[in-house]
């Protein structure tokens, strides 16, 4: 009975942190929800009811924001794991694998070298840029 409640808690947890990061990706795109749940297809009721735990929050919501938002990794989304869509940082999960104890670790700033441009002729441009110095 014991183990069965940890896993309740346990998966509790798991979802109120998918909420969290949903709510911190919204307010880091700058938008009120009701255009983020119309870019991710899904009516804002629905997103409400999510957000708000009336609702838990699942894969589908997870896949819908993945594909409106490319730079949104699912692995971080659903349990906090891998680069964030925020930049230059990177949540880590400690060993132990407790969600609460998640640790913020600086990653290498990448530059832009070269942007490659695909026009509908079947004609392209590339662009390469200097090194800043």
């Amino acid at each position: 009975m014991l183990f069965e409640e940890e896993n309740n808690n346990e998966e509790a947890n798991e979802k109120e942190m998918m909420r969290k990061r949903i709510l911190e990706f919204i307010d880091y795109l700058k938008i009120d929800k009701a255009t983020f749940a119309d870019k991710i297809k899904m009516k804002p009721a629905t997103l409400s009811h999510i957000l708000t735990g009336r609702n838990d929050p699942s894969i589908n919501i997870a896949i819908q924001i993945a594909r409106a938002y490319p730079q949104v990794s699912m692995d971080w989304l659903i349990r906090g794991k891998g680069g964030t869509p925020f930049g230059d940082e990177e949540n880590v999960q400690p060993s132990g694998g407790n969600a609460r104890e998640a640790q913020t670790v600086k990653v290498k700033e990448k530059r832009i070298a070269e942007i490659r441009v695909f026009y509908d002729d079947n004609t392209f441009d590339v662009f390469v840029l200097k090194p800043s110095r």
